[in-house]
């Protein structure tokens, strides 16, 4: 192998480790990310289990208002 073969190898080496450590970046980047939007997705379901348990008592409320209308137009 001749001087200028080995130098186009170790060029080579080199870009592909380059491309490695730039994808290794960009993994953790994304990692991060997603660990983030996974935080985020578990608050916002956190959420609308609120907000639903809050519709609900607030239905109830609504119902029991409504029954105690009839009442007093069926007692007038």
């Amino acid at each position: 192998m001749g001087a200028e073969e080995f130098g186009r190898l170790e060029e080579r080496v080199e870009k592909l480790l380059a491309g490695y450590n730039e994808l290794k970046m960009e993994k953790a980047e994304l990692q991060g990310i997603q660990g983030r939007l996974e935080e985020e997705l578990k608050r916002l379901r956190s959420e609308i289990e609120r907000l639903q348990s809050e519709r609900d008592e607030v239905c109830t409320r609504i119902n029991s208002l409504l029954g105690k209308l009839e009442e007093i137009d069926v007692s007038v």
